[in-house]
């Protein structure tokens, strides 16, 4: 009559036995050995960019000094890249006039070990004299943990354009009707509907926004504007097509 191994005390059972084991034994070793997950940080990371918001308005330079690594770099909205010791002479309370507050909004958190990126908007509220404006901007912060705190070590800020919104009277829109052309096939057409500027190219039409005179918005696009160019008769005989100050010059050929 036959042995079956699956139940034999021999060598067959033995060996399950050490299989067994031996997988006990590693999952064991997995879970004291294994290294133990960061804590989540978002939130003291949020409260430490916030806190430095609020001091910008009240000239709080003790809290950037706290909060700022010593060899940090941080660059502005307007492309000026500055390092601790220039970013603490920035700070100065708003005048007399002003008052204004800067929130965060949307922020997403990435941790690498003792590094964390920290990408936000801030929503700004300022009133000038009688006359209020809000603005967006968007910002990455990048911390590491220094002697068990969290420093900044860099900071970079682009300015979000609001959408363009009608003002002032456009200049007569048949004034500017005609073909313009940009170089080999580049060409668009400019046309007038239901008391608009549309501009075509190809399949794509885009009604503008009046800002008054011969300058137009471009919805979508608030880094964009269009502005035509006249000659000394008044005739339009081109448009710019202007990018954050920087000029494409399409010629009118009809």
């Amino acid at each position: 009559m036959g042995t079956d191994v699956r139940s034999s005390k021999g060598f067959g059972g033995l060996g399950i036995d050490l299989v067994r084991g031996g997988a006990a034994a590693l999952a064991m070793s997995l879970t004291v050995f294994a290294v133990p997950k960061a804590p989540d940080a978002s939130e003291e990371l949020v409260a430490r960019s916030q806190a430095l918001l609020d001091a910008v308005g009240k000239g709080d330079k003790q809290t950037w000094d706290r909060i700022l690594a010593d060899d940090g770099l941080f660059c502005d909205e307007d492309g000026v890249v500055r390092g601790k010791a220039e970013m603490l002479a920035q700070i100065q309370p708003l005048p007399a006039n002003m008052s204004g507050s800067l929130r965060i909004a949307n922020p997403k958190v990435s941790r690498m070990g003792e590094v964390a990126v920290l990408s936000y908007d801030a929503m700004e509220r300022q009133r000038v004299f009688e006359q209020q404006i809000e603005s967006r901007y968007h910002t990455t912060d990048t911390y590491r943990q220094i002697s068990g705190q969290w420093r900044l070590v860099a900071s970079h800020t682009s300015v979000l354009p609001a959408e363009p919104k009608p003002t002032g009277v456009p200049s007569p829109l048949t004034d500017f009707v005609g073909t313009y052309r940009l170089g080999g096939d580049s060409s668009v057409s400019i046309g007038v509907s239901d008391h608009a500027l549309v501009s075509t190219r190809g399949e794509r039409k885009e009604v503008l926004v009046s800002l008054g005179g011969d300058h137009f918005g471009r919805p979508g696009r608030p880094r964009a504007e269009r502005i035509f160019i006249r000659d000394g008769s008044g005739k339009v005989t081109s448009f710019a097509d202007r990018r954050d100050n920087v000029d494409l010059i399409w010629t009118k050929s009809s």
